[in-house]
């Protein structure tokens, strides 16, 4: 039934029909054979941070740890959890200048060395980090925030992250989701998150000493707002997206007294990426598709159907995480603004833990850990499979891939300026009304959820050990 279903021509179907039969072959895929699982979860990519003043260091974190390159994707190495911290989880990370990295655990901070090869706790803090964000305008400064019984609570470092300290009180009615620094302004510090489930930004003048509560229009505990981003040069333009169903991206640009939302998507924003000047958007998600804007007219056109489900620019490169599955790659690079990915990365491929001296953190656990991994990644063998065409997801009057590259796939052959960019047979007619199709969507992210969660109550012990 599923190969019935991907060779309809879903170029001659009504609109309604096609994006039924689409989000059925989603559905289907959700209950197919499953690929090796990492420690008990899909192996996915899902955070992708560049170094500052350097875009040839990338770190890109995954369900099994972090993928690290040096070279801006020409070589890849891996750094696993046991490394750094607790295993199935997912960290939030910050790279400084210079490369070293900050990784939010349970226990406080985990802090490498420039070469990543050994990770210690920084000093003051010693509870669950919800996020940390590093300063661009102030290499050697980050900021932090953790949340306890008693509230929120906000940390700075000086000294690159070696130590902490409390920048002021806990908040106790804020439940923190997000924090961000101004890139061009270390003074000004960003957070997002909850005051009795209505949704708030925090914005401060002074390093998180004192904020002030600005209320996000549509966001609310069913539709949690993160920041997904700072302009680099005007510290008042911040983007802030919403998780839930439907999803949306907002944008002030007075420092969050207003908010417009341009765009509203079927299921929640998952990629986000600000060029380097801050003139260039791309936003992105695996239903919806990928759409680019700019800045000064915030007017979004959708250029691709498919989806990375995090996004970074280095230079000019635009980075993206996918799956093999569907992308053919797990870190894939766009030259075009996201309307093709060639492939830079695939999960076969991935050649073991960094070249760490054995007496490392890294060089004394990975080793052991690596064989393990390899074989539920499927890495035993290098055999990237083929960026696949998106060929379900284009409308009649354009050959499937047209204007894509020998290893990435094209983009929908009538997208037009100031239009959501052609119409996708998987996708919404429209990327700004999704009326009830979203319904839809949330029954095939259901479907997926619910078939991670068989899948994890199989493989864990009663006393949630891995069986």
């Amino acid at each position: 039934m599923r190969s019935a279903l991907l060779a309809l021509p879903l170029a001659t179907l009504p609109q309604p029909l096609r994006s039924l039969t689409c989000l059925l072959v989603l559905a289907l895929a959700a209950t197919a054979p499953l690929p090796a699982l990492a420690n008990g979860r899909f192996p996915q990519t899902n955070q992708l941070v560049v170094e500052p003043g350097n875009p040839d260091h990338v770190v890109v974190r995954a369900t099994f740890g972090l993928l690290v390159t040096r070279d801006r994707g020409g070589s890849w190495d891996f750094v696993c959890e046991q490394a750094f911290g607790p295993q199935n989880t997912d960290p939030p990370l910050a790279l400084l200048p210079g490369g070293r990295m900050l990784l939010g655990v349970g226990s406080g901070i985990s802090r490498s060395d420039v070469l990543g090869c050994t990770f210690e706790p920084a000093r003051g803090i010693d509870t669950r980090v919800v996020d940390v964000s590093a300063s661009l305008a102030e290499p050697g400064t980050a900021f932090a925030v953790t949340q306890e019984q008693d509230g929120a609570t906000f940390w700075v470092s000086t000294d690159a992250g070696e130590t902490f300290t409390r920048a002021a009180e806990p908040l106790s009615d804020f439940v923190a989701v997000t924090l961000d620094v101004a890139p061009s302004n270390p003074e000004r510090i960003y957070a997002s998150g909850l005051i009795d489930s209505t949704g708030v930004l925090l914005r401060s003048t002074d390093r998180a000493r004192h904020f002030e509560r600005l209320p996000i229009p549509g966001a609310s505990g069913s539709a949690v707002p993160y920041i997904a981003g700072i302009d680099p040069s005007d510290e008042d333009i911040v983007y802030v997206r919403t998780y839930g169903i439907p999803g949306s991206l907002t944008q002030t640009r007075d420092g969050g007294q207003s908010f417009e939302a341009p765009l509203q998507t079927t299921s929640p924003v998952q990629g986000f990426a600000l060029s380097s000047d801050g003139a260039a958007i791309v936003v992105s998600n695996v239903v919806d598709g990928t759409f680019t804007a700019d800045r000064d007219s915030f007017e979004f056109e959708r250029v691709r159907c498919g989806a990375a489900s995090c996004l970074g620019f280095a230079a000019d490169d635009l980075l993206g995480c996918g799956s093999d599955p569907v992308d053919g790659f797990v870190v894939g690079r766009s030259r075009d603004g996201g309307a093709t990915f060639s492939r830079l990365l695939a999960l076969s491929c991935l050649p073991g833990p960094v070249a760490c001296p054995a007496t490392s953190g890294v060089g004394t656990v990975c080793p052991d850990a690596w064989p393990a991994i390899r074989t539920q990644i499927g890495a035993d063998v290098c055999a990237p499979l083929d960026v696949p065409e998106d060929s379900a997801c284009f409308e009649a009057g354009g050959a499937p891939g047209s204007g894509g590259t020998e290893s990435g796939a094209g983009s929908p052959p009538s997208a037009r300026p100031g239009e959501p960019g052609g119409d996708c047979g998987c996708r919404l007619p429209s990327s700004r009304s999704p009326g009830p199709w979203f319904a839809l969507s949330a029954l095939v992210l259901g479907l997926l959820r619910r078939r991670r969660a068989v899948v994890r109550s199989r493989l864990y012990s009663p006393d949630g050990r891995f069986a």
